[in-house]
């Protein structure tokens, strides 16, 4: 199996561990400079999200998050939560609800981040709450269905930021 092979099939932890090791035998190899590190790993990473992998996907939408690549960035993070990667149906779903380097579509933001907050995702879980305990986003005033969601951070199973 080549290392492209390797970087398509593995999960999120194997490919930064692919990543990582490749380009950590490289440094120790041979002196390279932080920046020439850092593009390298870009580089690794956009092979990656060719071949379909979310959590490159994700880094690179995290990477690009700033003008004037808002809108790359955007599409990272559509192309990684239709892959079901839940950290970035969060992040996809803020950006539609806000309009952040994509068109504005506030049911589709809600949509993600309720799928993501029923993915235990703490963010959008916090983000739920909120929105029941002050009666936002369509959200209807509920305080019972706040806590019940401001527990749910608490969980063993819940996916930190």
């Amino acid at each position: 199996m080549g290392e492209k092979d390797s970087c398509a099939s593995g999960g999120a932890k194997q490919w930064a561990c692919n990543v990582d090791a490749g380009l950590d035998s490289q440094t120790k190899n041979k002196d390279i400079s932080q920046q020439e590190f850092d593009q390298q790993y870009r580089c690794r990473a956009e092979e990656a999200a060719r071949y379909g992998n979310a959590e490159a996907m994700f880094f690179l939408g995290c990477e690009l998050d700033q003008e004037p690549t808002l809108q790359e960035s955007s599409r990272y993070f559509e192309q990684a939560s239709a892959l079901g990667h839940t950290y970035t149906k969060w992040c996809h779903g803020i950006n539609l609800l806000s309009g952040h380097g994509t068109e504005k579509d506030e049911a589709r933001g809600l949509l993600l981040i309720r799928q993501s907050a029923e993915e235990k995702f703490e963010g959008a879980i916090r983000f739920v709450s909120d929105a029941y305990a002050h009666g936002a986003y369509g959200f209807p005033q509920n305080e019972e269905l706040a806590a019940e969601w401001r527990s749910k951070p608490a969980d063993k199973d819940v996916i930190h930021y």
